[in-house]
């Protein structure tokens, strides 16, 4: 069962990522981050309510949120980014990599070491960043699409990392729907300023943005019962697997062109991925 839990999880969010593409050809990615972040912050809330996974929503939890949304909205702008630049295929390798930035740090901070496995599995993800965000044949061999993967990643695992303490102590669904309700009013002024105000033209675009908010959510909630009756390192390998999956359907779907070196990069970064977050 965990395991497929663990596969719901990564079927929803590689839909929210392929639909994510779509809709940033369609609107700005204010536009998307405003109605994605508002209705996934709702279906969160209603979903934790119901399963009863959120009791109350503490006060206390008001500055965790603030600088969590701030740093969400930081690496989302820089995700999309990525995806306008770069497609979904070369970005989601990179990105997904921000348990990479996250170890780092709990290295630093937390003094918590790797196993043998997890350094290898660092190594190999390493490399695959390097064969995927380096083009050879280009006349730059880092292009915009790729520093804006990078600096989503650092900050994805900053994210990450600072989120352990507060969902341990105010839980994590209630700090999940709050900082995405959060970082739908950071996106707000941006979304405003740009012109194109909160009006829906396309009803089409509209029900995009919003399955983009429940695909997302509902991945939450597949991880986290996953997570409660099976490993860590079942569930969590599983859904790391989820850029390669995404990756062949950005190809697809999209027709987004990668190389032989790009494709061994990919695959390298999902195996050391799986490794790093194996027990």
């Amino acid at each position: 069962m965990g395991a497929l839990l663990a596969f719901a999880t990564l079927l929803s969010w590689s839909i929210s990522d392929l639909l994510t593409k779509h809709a940033l050809t369609n609107r700005n990615l204010w536009f998307v981050s405003f109605w994605g972040q508002l209705l996934g912050g709702i279906a969160i809330l209603i979903l934790g309510g119901l399963t009863g996974k959120i009791q109350t929503l503490a006060s206390e939890s008001l500055p965790w949120v603030i600088l969590l949304s701030i740093v969400n909205i930081f690496g989302m702008f820089f995700f999309y980014k990525a995806i306008q630049h770069k497609g979904v295929a070369l970005s989601l390798p990179i990105v997904y990599s921000w348990s990479i930035p996250a170890v780092l740090l709990s290295m630093i901070f937390l003094n918590q070491y790797p196993s043998g496995l997890q350094w290898t599995g660092l190594g190999a993800a390493t490399l695959g960043l390097f064969l995927v965000g380096i083009n050879r044949q280009a006349k730059r061999w880092v292009d915009l699409g790729t520093v804006a993967a990078f600096v989503s990643m650092l900050t994805w695992g900053l994210f990450y990392f600072l989120i352990r303490e507060p969902g341990e102590l105010y839980g994590e669904w209630a700090l999940a729907g709050s900082l995405k309700l959060a970082s739908a009013l950071l996106s707000l002024p941006f979304l405003l300023q740009e012109g194109s105000g909160l009006s829906v033209r396309v009803k089409s675009i509209f029900a995009t943005v919003g399955l983009i908010g429940l695909m997302d959510s509902l991945g939450l909630v597949a991880l986290s019962l996953g997570l409660q009756i099976s490993s860590t390192a079942l569930v969590t390998g599983i859904t790391s697997s989820t850029p390669v999956f995404v990756a062949c359907f950005g190809v697809l779907l999209f027709k987004e062109k990668i190389n032989c070196q790009q494709t061994l990069g990919i695959l390298s970064t999902t195996v050391g991925l799986v490794l790093l977050v194996m027990e």
